[in-house]
């Protein structure tokens, strides 16, 4: 009976039933490591889908409010164009206003420095 014990396929059995059952030990450990991963899995599936389909709405809105800069970009080059030149205009009127003004201090500064601090017509 020891020698029925000892025998190559009855030692050879009992390693393949050990190797079976810490096989079995070792899935079932990461079975709960699974089923978690699983669920962040979905969650970011999920998550991936919404994006791709607030992707999907905005790129069409972009489209869209691309050809109508398009359609402005001539208008607003002409606006910045009236917008420059009136910008010199007014420069110029301010640079005749202050030369205006420089003259007609200077007609006060010579009066203040002769002692004359009003005009008389006579």
């Amino acid at each position: 009976m020891v020698d029925l014990l000892f025998s190559a396929p009855v030692i050879s059995c009992l390693l393949v039933a050990a190797s079976a059952a810490f096989g079995v030990s070792v899935v079932g450990g990461f079975v709960p490591d699974r089923r978690k991963l699983d669920h962040t899995l979905s969650r970011a599936e999920k998550a991936l889908a919404n994006l791709r389909n607030e992707i999907a709405t905005k790129e069409a809105t972009i489209a869209q409010m691309q050809s109508e800069v398009e359609m402005l970009r001539p208008v607003h080059e002409r606006l910045s164009n009236y917008h420059e030149n009136l910008t010199q205009m007014r420069l110029e009127l301010e640079r005749k206003e202050l030369a205006e003004d420089d003259k007609k201090h200077a007609e006060d500064d010579e009066d203040e420095f002769f002692g004359r601090h009003k005009r008389f017509k006579v």
